[in-house]
């Protein structure tokens, strides 16, 4: 999984919406990591993120992100979503490990 990340402090990540990359969170990153560790993943299949399976899945994506979290040795985050970033909630994956990584079910608003 390709990813970028910048700053200090809290780990932040910040997860785009389906067809997009984590260049949409370019006019932000600056700002966010005067505060924060910013971690910006290209999901699968996105952008520098290659697909092994072919397929897309969100219960993939949260295993993605899980997988990533657990290799920067990240215990707990804050995370930011846009669209279908957003919605990591109701993913069995997710819900097992939501005390763990601090997600939280997002709204797509």
């Amino acid at each position: 999984m390709y990813y970028e990340t910048t700053g200090k402090g809290a780990p932040l990540v910040l997860l785009h919406g389906f067809t997009e990359t984590g260049r949409m969170w370019d006019p932000y990153v600056k700002a966010f990591a005067e505060r924060y560790q910013v971690i910006v993943p290209d999901l699968r299949g996105h952008g520098g993120s290659t697909n092994p399976s072919g397929q897309f899945t969100m219960r993939q994506s949260a295993r993605d992100i899980l997988a990533l979290l657990d290799r920067l040795g990240i215990g707990r985050v804050k995370a930011v979503g846009a669209s279908a970033g957003a919605s990591p909630g109701g993913l069995p994956k997710m819900q097992e490990k939501q005390a763990r990584t601090g997600f939280q079910e997002g709204q797509d608003r």
